[in-house]
């Protein structure tokens, strides 16, 4: 007995002691935070460049298409651009395009450039490098541009090929993101030298918001200022791919995933578990970059063979190298009519600035309003994603405090499947649909591309025939 008491108390000691070394780390990780953003400002490229609003029609042979790019002021006062590449539907013409609806695709990070997804997911094209250095593209047979209009906007300023004249200038958090977002759509449509107005494009063509993992956070914030504008770029609807748009069930689901999947051992659940209630506690105290710490290091106890966060099945990461390259190239600033400006795929930067932001959950406000606005609202998630698991987002969508959260709640989950595949689950009430994309992780256009093309297509056509149907 005397020694199961010492036993006891020596543990005790060794897991406060534990607990002293983390909070220590902690504070060390935050002060390093604070210094990151000051040092990366002083090594960035000091070459200030000229951009401003500005349309350039691609001479891109490899897309049978419309092809464009160009940059997108965010602010009256500001000397910074949004960047983009512009894709009418494939095989149409400028007239035709012009009836399509048009979809806007965000990648997150933050600070992940959106040419990930136009080259790597769900764009008309891949890019590949040979050995000798020179670039070819492959057609993707499951592109968006099949049905749709599809821009894909590097942001927020500072990612990618968009430029951000100071750091200064990047948006802290998603108000601001919103406000610069819709500067830049202002000028998309409006401005002369704006690309959407010299193709034709104006607001009587839908327009969508789709985005994937952090821009689960900038798409809702998006739209909801501009339903608040009363939405004069005719928004029609939104859709969130693996989306962290509420960290506080992401991190809260971590360990059951991981649990679930077999992937950790009962002691290393209910570490997981210990460790995603202190990550829990530290957002409710509004302690983000606590918050952000804990989250780590959750991730790498529910981790413990060193999986692919992004898809717990894939034994090999796909080489994007690729598209650094390309968009370091003189071939390709030519190709793409842009800037000299350093491209990587994910900027420091840009993460640094939305540090504080970055475990905040304040986007459930945006989500909550567009939903009791009647505006439809469309989650899918790969349910083999642990860096946001399927069942935060589900936990996230069954606690929505909205007129019809109840109705979803107790709404049928049902197959999905089309075309004699069965991609996944589906539940649906009202302006409300959450799909489970099978066998797919956390870029779901990637791993299921014929799933994300059926996905896309199904929420445009559902979205416009729900809201032709409230006009009636």
């Amino acid at each position: 007995m005397k020694f199961q008491r010492l036993l006891i108390a020596a543990l005790i000691v060794c897991l406060v002691s534990a607990q002293l070394r983390l909070e220590d780390q902690i504070k060390k990780e935050q002060q390093n935070e604070s210094w990151l953003e000051k040092l990366l400002d002083y090594f960035r490229p000091k070459n200030k460049l000229s951009v401003t609003t500005e349309c350039n029609a691609l001479n891109f042979t490899a897309y049978d298409g419309l092809s464009y790019s160009g940059y997108l002021s965010v602010g009256q006062n500001l000397k910074s651009a949004l960047g983009f590449i512009f894709y009418g539907a494939k095989g149409r013409t400028v007239e035709q395009i012009r009836t399509l609806p048009t979809i806007i695709w965000l990648n997150g990070g933050p600070g992940c450039s959106s040419q990930f997804g136009n080259f790597f997911e769900l764009g008309p094209l891949y890019v590949n490098q040979t050995s000798s250095g020179s670039f070819y593209f492959t057609p993707n047979n499951y592109t968006w541009t099949n049905e749709y209009n599809v821009i894909f906007v590097d942001q927020p300023i500072g990612t990618g090929i968009s430029y951000a004249d100071s750091s200064k200038e990047i948006p802290q958090n998603q108000d601001q993101v919103a406000q610069q977002f819709l500067y830049a759509l202002d000028q998309l449509y409006n401005s002369p030298n704006g690309c959407f107005n010299q193709v034709g494009l104006t607001p009587k063509s839908p327009l969508f918001l789709f985005g994937e993992s952090y821009a689960g956070k900038y798409v809702p914030s998006i739209a909801a200022r501009a339903l608040k504008e009363k939405n004069v770029f005719n928004i029609q609807g939104i859709g969130v791919v693996d989306g962290f748009t509420v960290p506080y069930y992401v991190v809260g689901s971590l360990s059951e995933f991981s649990h679930l999947n077999n992937l950790t051992s009962n002691t290393q659940y209910q570490h997981g578990l210990q460790v995603a209630a202190q990550a829990q506690k530290a957002i409710n105290a509004s302690q983000f970059q606590l918050a952000s710490s804990y989250f780590n290091q959750d991730m790498s106890i529910n981790n413990p063979q060193n999986l692919d966060v992004y898809n717990i099945h894939r034994q090999d990461e796909p080489d994007a190298s690729a598209l650094e390259n390309l968009f370091n190239s003189a071939y390709g600033q030519q190709l793409f009519k842009l800037r000299n400006k350093k491209y990587t795929q994910c900027d420091n930067t840009v993460y640094a600035r939305f540090a504080n932001d970055f475990m905040k959950g304040d986007t459930i406000n945006a989500v909550e309003y567009l939903l009791e606005q009647d505006f439809p609202v469309n989650y899918f998630n790969g349910n083999l994603d642990l860096i946001v698991p399927y069942i935060g987002t589900e936990t996230l969508l069954s606690v929505l405090n909205w007129s019809g959260q109840s109705q979803f709640n107790s709404a049928p989950t049902t197959q999905w499947a089309a075309d004699g595949a069965v991609y996944g689950t589906v539940k649906t009430y009202k302006n409300l649909q959450y799909k489970l994309v099978y066998n797919s992780g956390h870029m779901v256009p990637q791993d299921q591309p014929a799933a994300a093309l059926n996905l896309v297509t199904e929420a445009v056509n559902r979205s416009l025939q729900y809201n032709q149907s409230k006009s009636q």
